[in-house]
């Protein structure tokens, strides 16, 4: 299943997207001479946005975000202290979803610099 990210969640992405994407490649354009292969930018945006992808999809196989505001409007319209109980931890504390996204990317992000600047581990260098 696709996932689906509230619109939030998205700006969110794409803001983190716009302030990041063009700094790390002239961070890797400044480390050529450590790359074992030259990669074109694009291949690299594309793998951190399937990067991305996988992991959100995780998320939504998993319980996923649902409907945050939906989400929201029924646990504090519920007298019942029990009614978030089925909910996700994205789901109860719907606040928490920018910093769970910055990790998320941050994670993916950090792993596309090793991945890209490492390249192939048998390459026959010297660690």
């Amino acid at each position: 299943p696709a996932c689906k990210l509230a619109g939030t969640g998205k700006k969110y992405l794409i803001t983190l997207l716009e302030m990041s994407v063009d700094a790390g490649l002239e961070f890797m354009k400044t480390q050529v001479g450590q790359t074992p292969i030259n990669v074109p930018d694009i291949s690299i945006v594309r793998t951190l946005c399937s990067l991305l992808i996988a992991h959100l999809n995780i998320v939504s196989e998993n319980g996923g975000f649902g409907d945050l505001a939906e989400v929201v409007a029924s646990v504090s319209n519920s007298e019942d202290p029990g009614a978030a109980k089925n909910k996700t931890v994205l789901q109860r504390h719907p606040a928490q979803l920018p910093s769970f996204l910055s990790k998320m990317y941050l994670f993916c992000y950090i792993m596309l610099l090793a991945v890209v600047l490492e390249g192939d581990s048998d390459n026959g260098r010297q660690r």
